[in-house]
């Protein structure tokens, strides 16, 4: 079933005169609208896709924004780190192989239909990406449509993941100074969606809340994610091929 993205204008807030590798290199992550809806379905097997592989590199895509966003100093640093491919840990390998039973736990725990999603390029901001776990229908909702996030953390009880915080009734909720905030912010800010429920399962329990866009949050990210592709992330990548 295809879910529409809104995929929303994204003003960019920081201007700058390329030079002329530095157009061309930009010029290669441009997409269109029509573009970024077959990539996202031709990609949707994620990491065993060699698509997804190829479209995400050279791209800041939303699991690196809180490293982006919260930097202070060594940005030039950051950048020729984030140019390095994905090696798989034990920590994400366990997270992938889990990843399909947390899902149907999480469809049966809300009745709501899911289906899966790829990897999601906004052609109004083509040097950004995501690559939300599925995609949901809540028919209760408005907007009906919306993400879920999944994290299968080895421990036995979510009371034990230190991004979620204890609240004074006792219920827990994301924090919004942790990476994964920033993850699920940028999800919703490049899609257009407005909510993603962030799912965590443990080996004893689960934790699941629906965290909903903020836009004045996304602008704030925004800025600073374009700030850093045009001045440190783009010149880095030019200048190894040069």
């Amino acid at each position: 079933m295809m879910i529409p993205f809104p995929l929303p204008s994204q003003p960019c807030s920081f201007y700058t005169v390329l030079d002329d590798t530095e157009s061309c290199y930009y010029g290669g992550l441009v997409v269109t609208q029509a573009v970024a809806i077959q990539l996202e379905i031709e990609t949707r097997e994620q990491s065993h896709s060699k698509t997804w592989h190829k479209v995400r590199a050279n791209r800041l895509t939303s699991s690196s924004f809180k490293m982006i966003c919260s930097r202070v100093a060594g940005y030039n640093v950051l950048a020729a780190n984030l140019e390095k491919k994905i090696v798989q840990t034990k920590v994400m390998k366990r997270g992938l192989e889990l990843e399909p039973v947390a899902a149907a736990e999480y469809q049966d725990l809300t009745g709501y239909e899911i289906f899966p999603c790829g990897f999601v390029i906004n052609h109004h901001a083509p040097h950004l990406g995501a690559s939300p776990d599925r995609k949901v229908i809540d028919p209760s909702a408005s907007p009906t449509h919306g993400l879920l996030e999944i994290k299968c953390p080895n421990k036995g009880s979510v009371r034990d993941c230190k991004y979620l915080r204890c609240k004074a009734d006792g219920s827990l909720s994301l924090k919004t100074t942790h990476k994964y905030y920033f993850q699920v912010m940028g999800q919703m800010g490049i899609t257009g969606l407005k909510w993603c429920d962030f799912f965590v399962k443990c080996s004893d329990d689960h934790h699941l809340e629906r965290v909903h866009f903020q836009s004045k949050e996304w602008e704030n990210m925004k800025c600073k994610l374009d700030t850093f592709f045009f001045s440190h992330f783009l010149p880095s990548l030019c200048n190894k091929v040069m």
